[in-house]
């Protein structure tokens, strides 16, 4: 099974253990309700949320490789429209 470089937000919460994800709530400075809302697709998110979220899931995986991080991209409807992402590959 070939290993996943990235996956979106509502996988990764799905995946991740209950530890794992208040990890990520306290690495990212946000809760649960705010990040099930942006995984819904019920509320756009900013881009420096985005990175952190991005930090932080980046951070988990380094403990758990198993477990793919959620890139800006994926949750960030500005950094997706990015021409620097879509050059680096990243989009």
């Amino acid at each position: 099974m070939k290993a996943e470089k990235t996956i979106f937000l509502t996988e990764w919460r799905q995946r991740a253990t209950p530890e794992q994800r208040a990890a990520l709530y306290q690495y990212a400075n946000t809760s649960r309700h705010s990040l099930w809302q942006v995984a819904s697709g019920r509320r756009g998110i900013s881009a420096s949320k985005a990175a952190e979220i991005e930090a932080a899931t980046l951070a988990i995986h380094d403990a758990d490789p198993t477990l793919p991080p959620v890139l800006r991209t994926s949750t960030c409807e500005a950094c997706a429209e990015c021409p620097y992402a879509k050059k680096c590959g990243a989009v």
